[in-house]
């Protein structure tokens, strides 16, 4: 049962990358334009010229205490000055709790819910980990990052789609997957991510129960040898043994696009730990790329690309530089007890999303175009849910999945594109070996110690509880640590 443009669409694929906001990674993709791109949609008004909200010279952000502000940079060039390593900034990770979330929007704690975000606490904030405050302003032009730039300019872009929280990975995924974070504002019980975050409190059903519970096809597919992040984090309702077919490597992502035998629903992860791939800072940003790039030439090249929509986002923008306020206009999900004082009334800061299928016009500029209704990850869930007629009492219940705009305005043609664009094949000035290798001294980070640490549960069964799980893995605090560790027990 079909909806609107998504009418010709068999296989919906979302690949969710990790940490970067809007700007950071396409913030000047349309610069050369003007910021004009193509095509809006919806119009803004008849014969208007359609818009980018991308950045432009000038904008800026107050320096630490007793220091000039810092102007917005176009394209990267390295975590510090002269040392020219642009791929890996942000370095080091910035502040991703909720706290300093709000540090980054309002400068403040504890902002009013009126209270408008000046987006003015980015290098504050940055300030309390880098002594190089200044590089969280450095932003990747189209030439550093072509994959990702030549997919939005030949297909979509969304330039207003929002995480759907402010705050880290996990609570942002759950509204991805089940449109609501059960009331979670940050990975942890505690306010640093020396923890492992607690699958418990996830106990609530996904998409993919949904979709099995009417019969239709779905599969994760994850770019390493650990356990899915996504059945993790979901473990009481994704961990059934019954659910072992859905949960896929790769590779079969690869050969199931290309036989054109992807199910209706496909979520691929990319690697969280090892040879990290997923762009969270400071990871290699050119190895996402090449990630990427496999995901589009899997899609492009197989057997139903024509009845195919691909959907490329970020969980949330990890403390990276944003310029556009995240409204405070969102549905609340539900009458979860929130885990720190917070309504959910108010959005995440941008991340790009880009759509891509023969049915979309190229150089589309999306968004919602209804006052005080915005795009964030339920807007994937709620088109899921009109593409397959999804009702009540079996849909999700989430209040925000019930208020999100859908995807398929974008997908304003009726038959298919016939010109495959010309997508790199490979990120420009990529060393493979330099690309795939993270320095051993680089702290895990919350994530990556949840998948690991659940990746070895699950592989040892009952042979070992949860407190020695949790012992070993408080022990691991650096990447090098977490592979010998792995190396050792899986």
């Amino acid at each position: 049962m079909a909806n609107g443009g998504m009418a010709n669409i068999e296989h919906v694929v979302v690949v969710a990358l990790e940490n970067r906001s809007f700007d950071n990674m396409v913030g000047w993709l349309y610069s050369a334009r003007g910021n004009q791109p193509p095509i809006n949609l919806p119009p803004l008004t008849p014969g208007s010229t359609p818009t980018y909200e991308g950045l432009k010279q000038g904008l800026s952000n107050p320096g630490p205490i007793g220091q000039a502000p810092v102007t917005v940079q176009y394209g990267a060039s390295g975590p510090k000055p002269g040392d020219g390593a642009w791929w890996l900034v942000p370095k080091p990770d910035p502040q991703e709790q909720f706290d300093h979330m709000l540090l980054q929007l309002f400068q403040y704690e504890n902002p009013g819910p009126e209270d408008l975000p000046t987006m003015l606490g980015f290098v504050q904030d940055y300030a309390t980990v880098s002594d190089a405050p200044s590089s969280i302003m450095q932003c990747f032009t189209p030439v550093q990052v072509p994959v990702i730039s030549a997919l939005a300019q030949n297909y979509a872009i969304c330039d207003r789609w929002f995480a759907s929280v402010p705050c880290q990975t996990w609570p942002n995924r759950a509204f991805l997957h089940a449109g609501t974070s059960c009331g979670r504002v940050n990975n942890c019980d505690g306010t640093d991510d020396n923890c492992v975050p607690n699958p418990a409190h996830y106990d609530t059903r996904t998409i993919f129960n949904v979709l099995d519970d009417v019969g239709e096809s779905w599969r994760v597919y994850n770019d390493s040898v650990l356990m899915s992040l996504t059945r993790l984090q979901f473990f009481t309702h994704l961990g059934d043994p019954r659910f072992e077919p859905n949960f896929r490597l790769f590779g079969q992502f690869l050969s199931d696009a290309k036989a054109g035998t992807l199910p209706a629903y496909s979520f691929v992860e990319p690697s969280f730990v090892v040879q990290p791939n997923d762009q969270h800072p400071p990871r290699d940003v050119r190895a996402g790329e090449q990630f990427l790039c496999q995901v589009w030439k899997g899609v492009s090249t197989g057997r139903a690309w024509d009845k195919t929509l691909l959907v490329i986002t970020y969980d949330e923008h990890g403390g990276c530089y944003d310029h556009i306020p995240p409204p405070n206009t969102a549905v609340p999900p539900d009458d979860s007890a929130p885990q720190q004082p917070f309504d959910f009334r108010r959005y995440g800061v941008r991340v790009p999303t880009v759509l891509i299928s023969p049915y979309i016009e190229p150089g589309t500029v999306f968004r919602s175009g209804v006052p005080n209704v915005e795009y964030d990850h339920t807007s994937i869930l709620a088109t899921l849910r009109d593409w397959k007629g999804l009702k009540q009492p079996g849909m999700l219940t989430s209040a925000r999945v019930a208020a999100a705009p859908t995807l398929h305005r974008v997908l304003t043609r009726d038959t298919p594109r016939e010109d495959m664009p010309d997508i790199p094949s490979l990120p420009v000035s990529v060393a493979q070996p330099e690309s795939a290798t993270v320095a051993p001294d680089v702290p895990l980070n919350s994530m990556q110690r949840a998948v690991i640490s659940g990746s070895i549960a699950r592989h040892r069964g009952a042979a070992v509880d949860d407190a020695i799980i949790r012992r070993e893995i408080n022990e691991l605090k650096t990447h090098g640590d977490a592979l010998r560790y792995l190396q050792e027990v899986l």
